[in-house]
């Protein structure tokens, strides 16, 4: 497994938890491993997440790879999801210059050779953004009358969603404010322990 692809594995571990709502559980889990040195506690940290059914070579990309692999599989969706953001609109998942919970080796020449190892794409061309904002809009350009746009405060991709009311044309527009509240909360089925705010989103 290449050393980058290692790197994009451990950083989506701690912005998986957040992203999916479990910002609490991910720090109540390791606030207990603070003792540890930095290399004990990346292992650890490996060991835990492969226990939970999160495998480091699940990223591998190298050929031979699994996201190299064409055969159709219905359990599978790396392949596709990989080759929408290539393609269509990037968003990168980079190390931040503020907060850096990612390797800087996760850049955008990381994502961009990865597109062109896995699909053999022409990364001077692609991710045609443009294109994709001229098919389905873009910002505020999303005309489709009648729609509700809910995402979670912790969800990193409600940056790009439509974050903003146009009453003009019936499009509502609501983040659920709260610490818990992350991607896709409000299509998860209710329990009595959801926040307030997710259930107002919900009504």
């Amino acid at each position: 497994m290449q050393t980058d692809d290692f790197l994009s594995y451990m950083g989506d571990i701690p912005a998986g938890y957040i992203q999916y709502g479990h910002t609490i559980e991910f720090c109540t889990t390791w606030d207990d491993y603070t003792y540890l040195n930095d290399q004990d506690l990346m292992t650890a940290v490996v060991y835990y997440e492969i226990n939970k059914g999160n495998y480091p070579w699940e990223y591998d990309t190298a050929v031979g790879s699994k996201i190299q692999d064409t055969t159709i599989d219905f359990t599978y969706s790396s392949r596709q999801w990989t080759w929408q953001y290539c393609t269509e609109f990037g968003w990168y998942q980079v190390a931040s210059r503020f907060h850096q919970e990612r390797s800087e080796f996760v850049d955008e020449e990381y994502f961009s050779d990865q597109c062109n190892q896995i699909f053999g794409l022409d990364m001077s061309i692609y991710p045609d953004v443009a294109a994709t904002e001229a098919a389905f809009g873009g910002g505020n350009k999303i005309n489709a009358t009648n729609i509700f746009f809910a995402n979670g405060k912790e969800d990193p991709w409600k940056w790009v969603t439509q974050l903003e009311n146009r009453p003009e044309i019936n499009q509502a527009s609501v983040v659920s404010e709260c610490d818990t509240c992350g991607h896709c909360c409000d299509l998860h089925t209710p329990e009595p322990s959801d926040p307030v705010e997710l259930n107002n989103t919900r009504q």
